[in-house]
């Protein structure tokens, strides 16, 4: 009665109905005294403090009351869920800070430093509690069957890293309020990016000589490695979280709940790292002999704007404006022509994967290179990369452009989909467990890029009868592929299961790939014949709506 609490929206309610009605009736004190019992009661229970806690920060504001008892449930069980609410502590009390603040225009550098302290250990401990989280999905992932790797039994926590991107962006706000860095004024904005990016120590930073200012920059430079750190930080969740929401499919609220806190987080990065054009442009007139540098880094920044500079983010492009992809190609063919660094391999990687993204868009663009061109520049990169190559992004490149066609074998596929297979799981291995990724591309029946049918192409038609949830569902539970606009876009490719294994066949070469859902399939070890769609996924290719022939 006192801990068991209520779902609502796929979230649990923050207490039991008990405790609310005795919080509206009797008020904090009583709510207090019956936890304490309880938990004196009850020595081993973790929920019983862990659930004070959360009453002592939420409806109280008592801080410091909440964070003892919050210590004292997570020394009974260190688990995910004890370590965040010590974080969801000091980030209410860090925003609790800053309101009232925001009441108070008096300056006092002290404030400064306990606000810092608080975010630190905010900081530590939801990147504790995503740690905690990560390990017990690997001790799931052992301890479950590898062929439940596709399905979405268990949404994948990514709470740890949404929080501490919370932590990051107060701390932000923070510093923007200090009289040296208020982002109104364009030159102190310049300032804060210009440190936050490590360009420039506090002590270089122009500011009026004052007692107040003088203590505010020792505060800064004591706690510098930590708010220096916190950009390639965030740019590093960033990155993590755009591949999440790329390849894996989240149709739960919770899922699209954190993907709007993780947008508004971005547009806010945006604001405050990438420049606007009028900064950039001039700084280019003040540096002219730079030109070129400046150039680079203008590509560099545009892409990173429009989360552009990752795999996963261009992929995201296959349902946006043409525009803007042609924006995007034109930067990549920019940055191939004009660097060459250890990361050149990265470039072209993304020039292609946004060349097939454009076509897709816009067969006739003037920016697409012809398909022969891209196998050619695909090559040079295989043969850069090899088969070992930590990320997944040149062998699905590669299942795209050289899968092979019902007249021509290619025998170096195999080695592609075993690369794929390998490098996700090395990669991204966490972001799989118990999850279903998603085919970005499907195997239609052309050639060349066109045989590449975009899975936003394919639900156009569909969007424009029916709710997207209604879709959803029928790419879930596989009846979309008995729709006409459907069959007639795709090939069907003929294969065999052996020994519980799929595989495509092309003349004598076997393929393997893997089911969609597992349940399609037989149990036992003859070996059958089959059909089915081909699906191309981050983590290999998918095969969808088996058929058996007999």
């Amino acid at each position: 009665m006192l801990i068991e609490r209520q779902l609502k929206k796929e979230e649990k309610e923050p207490f039991s109905p008990l405790i609310n009605k005795i919080h509206y009736q009797q008020g904090r004190q009583m709510d207090q005294e019956i936890f304490v019992k309880a938990s004196a009661r009850f020595e081993t229970s973790v929920s019983i403090p862990q659930a004070l806690a959360r009453y002592l920060y939420i409806n109280v504001r008592d801080f410091a009351e909440a964070l003892k008892w919050a210590e004292k449930a997570k020394n009974i069980e260190g688990n995910p869920y004890t370590v965040d609410t010590i974080g969801e502590i000091h980030k209410s009390n860090l925003k609790s800070n800053i309101e009232a603040k925001k009441q108070d225009i008096s300056q006092n550098p002290e404030d400064l430093y306990r606000n810092i302290e608080i975010a630190k250990n905010g900081w530590k401990a939801f990147q504790r509690a995503q740690e905690l989280s990560d390990l017990e999905i690997e001790r799931e992932k052992e301890a479950a069957d590898d062929d439940l790797e596709d399905y979405p039994m268990k949404s994948y926590n990514i709470k740890g890293y949404v929080s501490m991107l919370d932590i990051s962006f107060l701390v932000f706000d923070i510093l923007s309020r200090l009289p040296f860095f208020e982002k109104q004024n364009p030159m102190k904005k310049h300032y804060l990016r210009s440190f936050l990016n490590g360009c420039i120590s506090i002590n270089t930073v122009y500011r009026e000589n004052s007692t107040v200012n003088t203590r505010y920059v020792e505060i800064i430079r004591e706690h510098e490695p930590f708010l220096v750190g916190l950009k390639p930080e965030v740019k590093e969740i960033f990155d993590f979280l755009n591949s999440y929401f790329t390849y894996i499919k989240g149709n739960s609220e919770l899922d699209r709940v954190n993907h709007r806190t993780v947008s508004d987080h971005f547009r806010k990065y945006v604001n405050l790292f990438c420049a606007t054009p009028d900064e950039r442009r001039k700084e280019q007139e003040n540096k002219t002999n730079l030109s070129l540098k400046l150039n680079v880094e203008e590509s560099k920044r545009f892409l990173e704007k429009n989360q552009a500079d990752t795999f996963s983010g261009i992929l995201q492009y296959l349902d946006k404006s043409v525009k803007e992809a042609e924006q995007i190609i034109e930067c990549y063919a920019f940055l191939l022509t004009n660097t060459v660094n250890e990361r050149h391999v990265k470039t072209k990687i993304n020039y292609i994967m946004s060349n097939i993204v454009l076509y897709h868009l816009k067969e006739k663009s003037k920016h697409v290179k012809k398909y022969q061109d891209l196998c050619a520049l695909l090559q040079e990169v295989l043969q850069d990369v090899g088969l070992q190559h930590p990320f997944p992004d040149p062998y699905f490149l590669a299942l795209l452009l050289f899968w092979p066609s019902p007249t021509e074998e290619n025998t170096d596929i195999a080695k592609y989909v075993v690369a794929i297979r390998k490098s996700s799981h090395k990669h991204l291995s966490k972001l799989f467990q118990k999850r279903s990724t998603i085919a970005h591309f499907y195997l239609g029946k052309d050639g060349g890029l066109k045989r590449l049918v975009s899975k936003p192409s394919l639900d156009e038609g569909f969007l424009e009868k029916m709710e997207r949830d209604v879709l959803a569902q029928l790419w879930w539970n596989g009846e979309i592929f008995k729709e006409e606009a459907i069959m007639s876009r795709l090939y069907r490719v003929r294969g065999t299961i052996e020994q519980g294994e799929v595989y495509a066949n092309y003349g004598k070469q076997k393929i393997p790939v893997r089911p969609a859902r597992l349940r399609g399939i037989r149990s036992g070890f003859s070996t059958e014949k089959v059909s089915f769609y081909i699906g191309f996924a981050i983590n290999g290719p998918l095969a969808y709506d088996i058929k058996y022939e007999n």
